[in-house]
């Protein structure tokens, strides 16, 4: 759950920017403007929090600021609705499929961790299929109508080397399906099974789907951390 105390400040963010040396490349004193921590924040994706923090300490921000960022936060909260509805029918095609999964990364956290989920800003859809099961889960979802970006390499690529399949609904929301947490070698450290005999769920629009617990899903995010983007997003490193 996230408090108030656990929120960036302006400062927080300018010191990030300027690469967290704690000193401006120019030597002047960081001087950031609300704009400035705006725009920081949207390419963060941590809108949700900026609106927290506005909501928690309004005597900090003009009038003009708290309004910027409700509207914000209202157009990523907007997204993270089709994000989920989404979510809700591609659990009811793997489901129909007998397919298991496990909701992973932002659908899930939003959820587990915050007693606000439109606080946690994600973009697309993240599921974990069961060792074996990629193939199969895929089929059902592009007979749904969900595309895959690219074509397989060929015939059971996916299923056996594979970090994934990256997809597409027609709302244009982004799913990817996951057969493991990490691509190469790494990824072949990691036994899928151990993530599949124990679960969570999460409620999404009063239906309840599974996630990884709150260990796996916390080794999730340092294996992202760790091996993704070099520059990760503050929403990540969070």
């Amino acid at each position: 759950m996230t408090t108030s105390e656990e929120l960036p400040t302006a400062s927080d963010v300018a010191l990030h920017r300027s690469g967290a040396t704690g000193e401006p490349a120019d030597g002047d004193a960081v001087t950031p403007t609300f704009d400035d921590l705006f725009d920081t924040c949207r390419r963060q994706r941590i809108l949700g929090l900026l609106w927290r923090y506005t909501v928690d300490e309004p005597d900090r921000f003009s009038a003009g600021d708290r309004e910027l960022a409700l509207n914000g936060a209202r157009a990523v909260a907007s997204w993270a609705v089709q994000v989920e509805r989404e979510a809700l029918r591609s659990a009811k095609v793997l489901d129909k499929a007998r397919v298991d999964f496990r909701v992973l990364k932002g659908v899930a956290l939003a959820h587990q961790l915050y007693d606000q989920p439109e606080i946690r800003q994600f973009a697309d859809i993240d599921l974990l299929l069961p060792p074996g099961r990629l193939d199969a889960g895929v089929r059902a979802l592009e007979a749904s109508g969900v595309d895959r970006f690219l074509p397989e390499l060929r015939p059971r690529f996916d299923s056996r080397f594979a970090k994934g399949v990256d997809m597409r609904a027609a709302s244009g929301v982004e799913v990817d399906i996951h057969r493991t947490l990490a691509m190469g070698y790494y990824g072949a450290t990691i036994d899928p099974h151990d993530m599949f005999s124990e679960r969570d769920t999460v409620a999404i629009g009063g239906v309840e789907l599974p996630c990884l617990t709150l260990e796996y899903a916390f080794a999730h995010a340092l294996i992202h951390a760790g091996l993704g983007a070099r520059d990760i997003r503050l929403s990540n490193a969070r």
